[in-house]
């Protein structure tokens, strides 16, 4: 799994987006950026087609700048480091399929512990460049 900086590096990119798309928060009308919930704050919403998880690669408009998919929204993605102040929780970066425009921000995160399962995280693995 990648660390935290990993993670933000490859949704941010070099250019302090708010969003991995850019700095305009999602919406939800056509065309779609990513999966998440309602805009006023944390519920499943179906407007994009999905009232949970989505199939992966379904919003490209919502790619970060390395035209990696899916980075924002549908999945919570656990990272390797630790959550600050919590030693038995991972920090987890991205937002979720419930969550609202604020959770789904490159810079928030949030921890979770590796023992509990939630259909709202999820993980992505990460290698080294070739």
């Amino acid at each position: 799994m990648p660390t935290e900086a990993e993670w933000e590096f490859a949704a941010r990119g070099t250019d302090g987006r708010c969003y991995q798309w850019g700095n305009d928060p999602p919406r939800q009308s056509a065309p779609f950026r990513t999966n998440f919930g309602s805009v006023r704050c944390c519920g499943a919403d179906g407007a994009d087609g999905y009232v949970k998880t989505a199939p992966v690669g379904r919003f490209p408009a919502g790619a970060s700048p390395f035209k990696i998919q899916d980075m924002a929204g549908n999945v919570w993605e656990w990272t390797s480091n630790r959550f600050p102040g919590q030693p038995h929780e991972r920090a987890i970066c991205g937002g979720g399929w419930g969550n609202n425009p604020y959770c789904l921000r490159v810079s928030c995160r949030h921890g979770n512990r590796p023992e509990y399962g939630l259909d709202l995280v999820g993980f992505r693995c990460a290698g080294d460049a070739l």
